[in-house]
């Protein structure tokens, strides 16, 4: 078995470290600093499909620089998946990240991801 698979093995079966999971699909929690931002992002049915489709195959994570390795290709509850800083030659961080919770409808497209 290859490292990355043991690895990503070893994500699946870790406990959360927090007790608050799932807790951002209704109030949010106490004792955190939440932040809220709202932007437009286009408009019209085409753009917010392919936005989601965006964010649900790790586009978000990809954009912004780091190579992800997941067990999923889209990011669902359960998926989980290295994302690979790559902070220059000989130092690839890695991040080790889980999908507790996601919510998609005709007008909603979102996830929470752990890190």
């Amino acid at each position: 078995m290859r490292l990355v698979e043991v690895m990503l093995d070893g994500l699946r079966e870790a406990a959360f470290t927090y007790g608050e999971v799932g807790r951002t699909r209704g109030e949010l929690p106490a004792g955190y600093r939440h932040l809220r931002r709202r932007a437009v992002n286009g408009r019209g049915r085409g753009r917010f499909e392919e936005a989601a489709g965006v964010l649900l195959a790790w586009g978000v994570q990809r954009r912004a620089g780091p190579r992800v390795q997941a067990t999923g290709e889209t990011v669902a509850e359960g998926v989980v998946a290295l994302v690979h800083l790559g902070l220059g030659p000989g130092l690839d961080g890695q991040a080790g990240t889980s999908t507790p919770s996601t919510a998609e409808s005709s007008d909603v497209c979102g996830a929470t991801v752990r890190a």
